[in-house]
């Protein structure tokens, strides 16, 4: 997985390059997080990708899972993930086809008019297809490396549930008892979990980082 990673790495490093005009390839590492670079490149690809997904209505988002979606500044996102990466979920997740990672393509691809402005989109980066689900591909496995990670530490109780029923109950399951509201009570107060549970795990990552900027 950690080789894997090192190509996407290099595919960053050159394939997603910003061009000068006469063609040369240029570009330049703006922070370090350990030994690895990230690039003024890969944050504005990342800048260009975030912008066109954020601006999707919310129900049709939901493909791009939960890192393409945040509302992060986009070094701090690149950043991120590259911390990611060096965590031992990353090396334990396992995904055997590229369904979601060509799921995420082909609902980034219709974010465009047609095709053609698609290609464009990619040819403007130095991509081509392959490329963009590749960069699909390692979304998948980073959301699926934070669901390993967080969700071990989430526990949904009885008393969880009463509590979000008594404070939100009316407005989420009008007419409804606590039983009848059950399946969804245990939905909402574990996103809620795991969220909170989700973040403060971000915050601990960041603060453990060998990271530095070089802007």
């Amino acid at each position: 997985m950690r080789a894997t990673w090192a190509i996407a790495a290099a595919l960053c490093l050159v394939s997603f390059a910003a061009r000068a005009d006469d063609g040369v390839l240029v570009d330049r590492v703006v922070a370090t997080v350990g030994n690895t670079p990230v690039t003024a490149s890969e944050v504005a690809l990342e800048a260009a990708i975030h912008e066109r997904i954020v601006a999707l209505p919310a129900d049709d988002r939901g493909v791009f899972g939960r890192l393409l979606t945040e509302s992060r500044e986009p070094l701090e996102a690149v950043i991120f993930r590259a911390i990611l990466v060096e965590t031992p979920e990353f090396a334990a997740v396992r995904i055997t086809d590229d369904r979601e990672a060509y799921e995420r393509f082909s609902a980034f691809e219709d974010t465009f008019e047609d095709r053609k402005e698609a290609a464009a989109f990619r040819k403007s980066w130095g991509l081509d297809r392959v490329d963009l689900v590749e960069y699909f591909r390692i979304s998948a496995v980073l959301d699926h490396t934070v669901e390993l990670a967080v969700d071990r530490g989430v526990r949904v109780t009885e008393e969880d549930e009463r509590r979000f029923f008594e404070e939100h109950g009316e407005r989420l399951f009008p007419g409804k008892s606590f039983e009848d509201a059950r399946a969804g009570l245990t939905r909402h107060v574990y996103a809620k979990k795991f969220d909170q549970a989700y973040q403060s795990w971000r915050k601990r990552l960041r603060a453990g980082a060998r990271l530095r900027y070089l802007r």
